[in-house]
């Protein structure tokens, strides 16, 4: 077993990506192996959840020619034997930093959301050169993962990479202490402590999530049924959201909470978890709140993620993107008649972080891994 691990992120900030590889650092820093983890810059709200024992790295920087610089000259000094990175102008950033450098590390790297679909948020401009830097880059990398089968077949097209190269690595749930943790807490909004349903959805406030088809559902739904909606996470489309339920009239039983660290403390309490996103990789809370025991709803969408965790077991819980009625419908019949914990546990059970850092370790020491 290697000795020593380095991962590089752009920042601490409260993705779902950046969230995953600080739990991995410190999974491996508390296994006992010397952790590295190397950041753009070291903002963000997940900094306060890295472990003391990872030695953390801000390079300080923000531009893309100033963080390959850095990096580059970090290689050189350092040589780490691996290193194992994530997101696409991440892994373009390490790619291009270790030919610079002209070093023997090895480069692990992770694709985590749908390429073809997530490169229609830039410019055209930005978009041909992600897809030049891709197809160009992406072939010297030692070993590359995807969050999802979905994720490394729509890889594969747009790289050249051949498709049996792309291993496939699921997110992982949380530990068990956390759900405990989180079941012991102090409850964190009144609304869930009341005998009104509530449906809880996160991420940021951004068009990719669905929130607009999310509202309309609600709105659908509350004709029908009482329920509450609470939304956790921040972004740019909070005016236009609020905007939205208030002319829908549904206003005061929709909370937009904002970002939260404790995000498991309203999840356990909650009655239902909808992802109403229209791509999406691996998504971490639709695993989450299977972890802790709640029915979801998601969309059917881009990256496959969703359908690659639900597809098996629980088909009847996902509905095609952008469909308010359907959504509103599936919500409605997972309030009414939710799965047996027993199916929850059956997807997420086997989706340990033993297994997830087990597997990046044995491609960072060059094992091959399917």
């Amino acid at each position: 077993m290697s000795q020593q691990v380095h991962i590089y992120l752009p920042s601490l900030d409260g993705g779902g990506a950046e969230r995953v590889f600080v739990r991995l650092a410190n999974y491996y820093a508390n296994a006992g192996l010397r952790t590295r983890l190397c950041v753009n810059t070291a903002t963000g709200p997940l900094r306060t959840i890295v472990a003391s024992n990872v030695d953390l790295v801000d390079f300080g920087k923000n531009k893309a020619r100033e963080t390959c610089i850095s990096l580059k000259r970090y290689l050189e000094k350092e040589r780490p034997t691996a290193l194992l990175c994530a997101l696409t102008v991440n892994n373009l950033t390490a790619l291009t930093a270790r030919a610079g450098a002209r070093v023997s590390t090895r480069l692990v790297i992770s694709e985590r959301n749908n390429l073809s679909s997530n490169l229609k948020r830039w410019p055209l401009h930005k978009q041909l050169a992600i897809r030049l830097g891709v197809r160009a880059l992406y072939t010297k990398a030692d070993a590359i993962t995807a969050v999802s089968s979905g994720v490394a077949d729509d890889l594969s097209q747009i790289s050249g990479v051949n498709r049996g190269k792309i291993s496939v690595i699921y997110n992982p749930t949380p530990d068990h202490g956390e759900i405990t943790a989180a079941m012991a807490s102090p409850n964190p909004h009144p609304w869930l402590g009341e005998d009104i349903p509530v449906i809880v959805a996160m991420g940021r406030l951004v068009p990719q999530k669905g929130y607009r088809t999310l509202i309309d559902a609600f709105t659908i739904l509350r004709a029908s049924r009482n329920a509450r909606l609470i939304i956790l996470g921040d972004g740019p489309l909070l005016p236009e959201l609020v905007s939205r339920a208030e002319s829908a009239g549904v206003q005061n039983d929709i909370c937009f909470q904002g970002f939260v660290m404790n995000r498991l403390d309203y999840l356990v309490r909650s009655s239902v978890y909808v992802l109403s996103s229209d791509r999406e990789g691996f998504p971490n809370a639709l695993l989450e709140a299977l972890a802790c025991g709640i029915p979801v709803v998601s969309t059917d969408c881009d990256g496959n993620g969703p359908r690659e965790i639900l597809g098996r077991s629980l088909p009847e819980t996902l509905v095609p993107v952008g469909d308010a009625v359907k959504l509103a419908t599936t919500i409605s019949e997972q309030l009414s008649s939710p799965p047996s914990r027993e199916a929850l546990d059956a997807i997420a059970t086997p989706l340990t972080m033993d297994h997830a850092a087990g597997r990046y370790l044995a491609l960072l020491e060059g094992a091959a891994t399917a």
